[in-house]
């Protein structure tokens, strides 16, 4: 790990082209193979104070950049591209790649569009300069294919993607807290260290799932005649067998799986329709993973910083969605065996402990759920001991079901959950079959027994309310991230035990509910209401203690692999104590006095859950 990048250093954006094409690109290939496979790098605009340049990456003086801080529009990419340049000798190993920043991610941290053209029109006040047309010309062209007056536009583009980063750097960088430029670079030396692949059990899987997928696809009577899932062959498939083909074949419609499991009993071919698109699908997982197997037998674990606009969370990103990989055995296959620790290496793995209900308690100065805690105990066990009748002290082993409802009251009802969504998810998470009365007495036990929740549901909804009812001139708990400029009229801010806030944009009533933006000028109207604002409240105070706890193992020398929602994945030595890891991440924040963290974890040799 380097240091942070010092404030008196010179800052220099830089913006590479590259050659794309329908087969060749980030998106198929994955940065690192997309430029050892085509991805040719052939223009580099620079700019700093009082110093502009574009031009090929091999005719730049790099030393210019040795010491200096960089900063680029989608540094996950830049940065993949220096690193490269770096192997192939043409960037000075001297300039230290993994400390730059994103103006990228900035923009997302300050709610504002993450693509370079929405960024500046938000953040700049307008920026009119921007114009992605060139780069979509030069899809599928190469650099000597394009005549001079070509090359001059884009060249011309490309310095103005610099000019732009430069310029949002400058007005917006010192806002955008330390501590999350920190886990925005840690976010990226991660990838690019990477999480290690079992290749043989890959190549095992894949062949495995190709030879099922073909044997399903024999079955099904039109496959030479129709794309398998064409639902008008499937239809005509099923009057000829004198059955009504179901309004949907989704597999997350309980009606739509009902129906295929009781034809499949009839028609193999019904059977083999379902298989042949879930084999389909783990296939493509299989094979994005394949083609992103590095020569270190390693994939660049790709995540995005601040994913989610109003929480902050981490989300999955570059072909391979980390942040959900599914669980257990499918077809024979387990895609998280396939992650592993390197030769000589183990995993350690560890999640904080129930952070969202101990946030809950936090945040709602629950008392007596925290005075539980304290204790030290499960907090579904001290859930059940306030609310579910329970008086032991092994909850876990008295009685796993209690346990499971504890949980699901607890976890459901503080976001709002009613009694159907309750027995649904009781059902479909823990295979617990409530009746109607018991899911009504659980949501109105929680409610009546946790006023202070339902309150904080009420103010938040009476404030988005009343911010989409003002007119007139600006107000000041409008867009506060505007360090310079007044909030717009119907921007609406909550303050977060962190010290940042979340924002939601041009708040509007309708239909007796409330319609907002969670990203400033992206016009994704989306629906709000008091319980989904305190749902996101937690999540995004959850996630800044897991900021906190990323960064503490970083500086321990720790060098994770992955983590995932509230779960941080280690490669370390053989004598490495899983314990060591918990301990660093069960650390209650300095702005978090009061809130109990626990953390518990285990050793493995291969990623599982």
């Amino acid at each position: 790990m380097s240091d942070a990048p010092k404030k008196d250093r010179p800052t220099y954006a830089i913006d590479f082209e590259s050659f794309y094409s329908k087969d060749i690109s980030v998106v198929t290939q994955g940065a690192h193979r997309y430029f050892r496979e085509g991805g040719d790098l052939y223009l580099i605009s620079v700019v700093g104070e009082d110093f502009q340049w574009v031009g090929h990456p091999r005719e730049f003086d790099w030393s210019r950049l040795v010491g200096a801080h960089l900063i680029a529009h989608n540094y996950a990419f830049d940065g993949t591209a220096l690193l490269y340049l770096q192997e192939q000798g043409v960037v000075p190993k001297e300039i230290v790649v993994e400390d730059g920043d994103c103006t990228a991610d900035m923009a997302a941290y300050f709610q504002a569009p993450r693509n370079l053209k929405g960024a500046a029109e938000q953040m700049l006040g307008g920026y009119e300069e921007i114009d992605k047309a060139m780069r979509n010309y030069m899809r599928g062209r190469r650099w000597d294919e394009i005549d001079g007056e070509m090359k001059k536009r884009m060249e011309e583009y490309a310095l103005k993607d610099s000019v732009a980063c430069y310029k949002l750097w400058a007005l917006w960088g010192h806002l955008w807290p330390d501590s999350e430029k920190a886990v925005s670079r840690h976010t990226r030396r991660q990838m690019w260290r990477g999480f290690a692949i079992d290749t043989v059990l890959l190549d095992q899987y894949l062949s495995d799932i190709a030879r099922k997928k073909w044997d399903a696809e024999q079955l099904i009577p039109w496959a030479d005649d129709a794309p398998i899932l064409s639902r008008k062959a499937f239809n005509n498939e099923c009057r000829l067998h004198g059955i009504d083909p179901p309004g949907s074949l989704a597999q997350v419609n309980p009606v739509a799986m009902a129906w295929m499991e009781q034809q499949s009993e009839r028609f193999p071919w019904v059977k083999a329709v379902n298989e042949w698109r879930r084999t389909n699908t783990l296939l493509s997982k299989l094979e994005s993973i394949k083609v992103r197997v590095r020569e270190d037998n390693r994939v660049s674990t790709e995540l995005k910083y601040w994913g989610a606009a109003t929480t902050g969370r981490w989300s999955g990103t570059g072909g391979v969605n980390m942040q959900n990989l599914p669980r257990g055995d499918m077809f024979g296959v387990d895609l998280r065996k396939l992650f592993v620790a390197g030769p000589g290496k183990k995993l350690l793995i560890s999640d904080l402990n129930a952070i969202e209900p101990r946030c809950t308690a936090y945040i709602t100065k629950d008392a007596k759920l925290l005075e539980e805690l304290e204790t030290g105990q499960d907090v579904y066990q001290a859930y059940a001991k306030l609310n579910l009748g329970y008086s032991g002290d092994d909850l876990k082993n008295d009685d796993p079901n209690l346990r499971a409802l504890a949980k699901v009251a607890l976890l459901s009802s503080a976001y709002g959950t009613g009694w159907k969504k309750l027995m649904e998810t009781s059902s479909a998470l823990y295979g617990l079959d409530l009746s109607e009365d018991k899911a009504k007495d659980i949501v109105s036990g929680y409610r009546n027994s946790n006023s202070h929740v339902v309150s904080m549901w009420y103010d938040m909804h009476r404030r988005v309310k009343q911010t989409s009812k003002l007119e007139g001139a600006s107000n000041k708990q409008g867009q506060k991230l505007l360090a310079n400029k007044d909030g717009g009229v119907n921007d609406c801010w909550f303050d977060l035990a962190s010290g940042r806030s979340m924002f939601l944009f041009d708040c509007k009533n309708s239909a007796g509910s409330c319609v907002a933006d969670p990203v400033k000028g992206d016009r994704k109207r989306l629906h709000w209401y008091g319980a989904k604002l305190f749902q996101n409240s937690v999540q995004a105070t959850a996630r800044d203690v897991m900021r906190d706890a990323i960064l503490r193992v970083d500086a321990a020398g720790m060098e994770t692999v992955l983590h995932v929602h509230d779960e941080i994945i280690v490669e370390a030595d053989m004598d490495a104590d899983v314990k060591d890891l918990s301990e660093l991440m069960a650390v209650t924040p300095e702005w978090a006095e009061g809130l109990p963290v626990a953390a518990e974890g285990f050793e493995t040799n291969c990623y599982t859950k």
